[in-house]
């Protein structure tokens, strides 16, 4: 047995390289459709290929890339349909989510979440973009995390990788970051008084209207001094 239990590593060089990768993709120094060099990239990190396949390989598992044979591997395209699809199922998973975290929403519950909505509307106050899009993220994955569904917390793990990626390349709209902040306070009311229904009705259309304001300012890339509007 010996050798079996020795310590193991926090991080392997592996899944050190996964994050890596994953994170420049997902922030966009990869465009989508984009070909990732194998070699320049175990260059770069200063490594064999051997770690650099393997996080490929998971990526591809995740949707971020697409591996061509006799070609390559290229990062996934990102395109209206995707969109679609991924902010469809969001939707549902979030809307369900909502709904089980309410179902048994205690006065601590409710005092994370007013601790969340706090902050959000103070970064807004601060027009500090960055923290606001954080503490919105974080506002929605309060709700998943709370549902006591693994199944539901696993896929919606899975799903918000590639929402990060397409808020990353900014295809929408950006009004002020007080309206943002602001769109969340209806939802919030809503969990005081434990308004279940009305509640996951809420973030539903939430969630699809910030796909419909996506779709409808596809292309427009976002200069980084303004802010957004309903983009989570």
């Amino acid at each position: 047995m010996e050798g079996f239990f020795n310590e193991i590593p926090q991080k392997t060089l592996e899944s050190q390289v996964l994050d890596r990768l994953r994170e420049a993709i997902v922030e966009g120094a990869f465009e989508p459709d984009a070909q990732i060099n194998q070699v320049q990239v175990a260059a770069n990190f200063g490594i064999s290929r051997g770690p650099i396949r393997a996080a490929l390989n998971k990526l591809e598992e995740e949707g971020l890339v697409v591996n061509i044979p006799h070609r390559g591997t290229f990062v996934a395209p990102l395109d209206k349909k995707i969109v679609s699809d991924v902010y469809g199922v969001r939707s549902v998973l979030e809307s369900y989510a909502v709904r089980l975290t309410l179902a048994n929403f205690s006065d601590d519950d409710l005092k994370k979440l007013e601790q969340i909505y706090d902050a959000m509307q103070q970064a807004a106050r601060d027009n500090d973009m960055k923290a606001v899009v954080k503490h919105d993220f974080e506002m929605h994955k309060f709700f998943v995390e709370m549902s006591g569904n693994a199944v539901l917390k696993q896929s919606w793990s899975t799903l918000q990788i590639q929402v990060r990626r397409i808020l990353s390349y900014r295809y929408f709209s950006h009004p002020y970051l007080q309206e943002m902040a602001d769109s969340h306070t209806t939802l919030l009311e809503l969990a005081r008084q434990r308004r279940v229904d009305e509640a996951g009705h809420l973030i539903e259309e939430h969630i699809m209207e910030a796909c419909s304001n996506i779709l409808t300012n596809w292309g427009v890339r976002m200069d980084e001094s303004e802010s957004l509007q309903h983009t989570v």
